[in-house]
């Protein structure tokens, strides 16, 4: 329910219930574009993300679903981060890709 506490924090008593639920939605459809857009760009660049989408591929997953299995691990990664306060580690990606 974390929507709900999202919208309390975001609406106030002058603020419409239906008008919140709809900042909510739009918030959540520009995280989405945002991820897909890193996703994209990850997968046509050198590096980490490059490996891990190069290494769905060869195991037979279709490039819009490995796109979208990188924009999923970037969002993963990126709430880990931000929760934990850890830094990021790309030889776990690594590990995880050859598996």
């Amino acid at each position: 329910m974390e929507n709900t506490t999202l919208c309390k924090v975001n609406c106030n008593d002058a603020t419409s219930q239906s008008s919140c639920v709809v900042s909510i939605r739009t918030t959540v459809m520009i995280l989405k574009d945002i991820f897909k857009g890193a996703a994209t760009k990850a997968s046509s660049v050198a590096g980490p993300f490059h490996d891990f989408y190069t290494a769905l591929l060869m195991k037979g997953m279709k490039p819009k679903m490995a796109r979208l299995t990188l924009a999923r691990k970037i969002a993963t990664i990126t709430l880990i981060v931000w929760k934990k306060g850890v830094c990021f580690d790309a030889e776990q990606l690594k590990r995880q890709a050859s598996v």
